[in-house]
């Protein structure tokens, strides 16, 4: 009786992760330019819901998808640490890599890509529009621009220079994929792109520039 009791209660929560593991992946997209603290809770809820409704197959799936590389090059560098007795010094720079090891692996159990998509858009543009908005507030007090200070630039920024940039990449892409599709509001995901696309080369990303390049010749 305690077993089928158990079971059904299972069967009951692994439902309800199922359900609600989107609109969690989204509440921690949209939380990444507001918190440092509350997404890392938001990521620990997803991957216990993760584990819930994860099947062997999925483990399976996951071998084959280009995410393993991923995975075999964070444990090769956590494991280049340990050997060299540097972890401890270096796990401040190793928890950068968490989103990088963890999202792509979360984003497989995801059902309604459309509303991540979406949801990503509007939380990138709302990092652009902050940062700007911290820009202006820094040349108010100080008179320039804080783009030649790698440390006030990362300052005025959501995220540092790097991360940002490739995050304005992202919504280009996903803006211009929205554009293909038809999705309603075009007008919109036609300015998110123009937006971002604007913003690379305002606080001018190099890098975000030419990967830009690259992604538009060959596709």
């Amino acid at each position: 009786m305690d077993s089928k009791f158990y079971v059904q209660n299972m069967e009951k929560i692994t439902a309800i992760s199922s359900k609600t593991y989107d609109y969690i992946f989204a509440f921690l997209i949209l939380l990444l330019p507001v918190s440092k603290a509350f997404p890392n809770i938001v990521l620990l809820v997803l991957i216990l819901n993760f584990f819930l409704i994860s099947k062997k197959e999925d483990y399976k799936n996951f071998i084959k998808t280009p995410f393993v590389l991923i995975t075999i090059l964070v444990l090769y560098l956590i494991l280049k640490s340990l050997f060299l007795n540097t972890l401890f010094d270096e796990i401040v720079f190793y928890k950068k890599y968490l989103y990088l090891f963890t999202v792509p692996i979360l984003l497989m159990k995801v059902n309604n890509k459309q509303l991540i998509k979406t949801v990503s858009i509007i939380t990138i543009n709302a990092a652009i529009f902050f940062s700007i908005y911290k820009i202006l507030k820094f040349y108010y007090y100080f008179k320039y621009l804080p783009f030649d200070d790698g440390w006030a630039t990362n300052f005025v920024l959501v995220f540092e220079r790097p991360y940002i940039g490739i995050l304005s990449v992202i919504c280009i892409l996903l803006s211009i994929e929205q554009i293909e599709l038809k999705t309603k509001g075009k007008y919109f995901f036609y300015a998110s792109a123009l937006i971002s696309f604007s913003f690379i080369f305002f606080i001018s990303i190099r890098a975000s520039i030419f990967t830009l390049f690259i992604i538009f010749l060959l596709y």
